[in-house]
């Protein structure tokens, strides 16, 4: 089963494209859910860029807080708009 949604970044009210953790080279960012009151981590995996290398997209991908893939993979695309 495959789900999207859409939001704009200032909507999502998370900590947005920072360091998830303090020893890690990372970039990502966390959405809180109020409805599960649960955090879930997103970490940074792949930018793809036009023939001008102008970025296009940034890709996510969902880890556990210990930076495993989650059971249920969760993929978010931010566009460069």
């Amino acid at each position: 089963m495959r789900c999207a949604y859409y939001s704009l970044l200032s909507f999502l009210q998370s900590k947005v494209s920072g360091q998830i953790w303090d020893d890690a080279a990372d970039v990502g960012f966390i959405i809180h859910s109020d409805k599960l009151n649960k955090d879930f981590i997103f970490i940074h995996v792949n930018t793809t860029r036009d023939a001008d290398q102008d970025i296009q997209t940034w890709e996510f991908k969902s880890v556990t807080d210990r930076g495993a893939p989650t059971a249920v993979p969760m993929t978010v695309t931010v566009f460069n708009d």
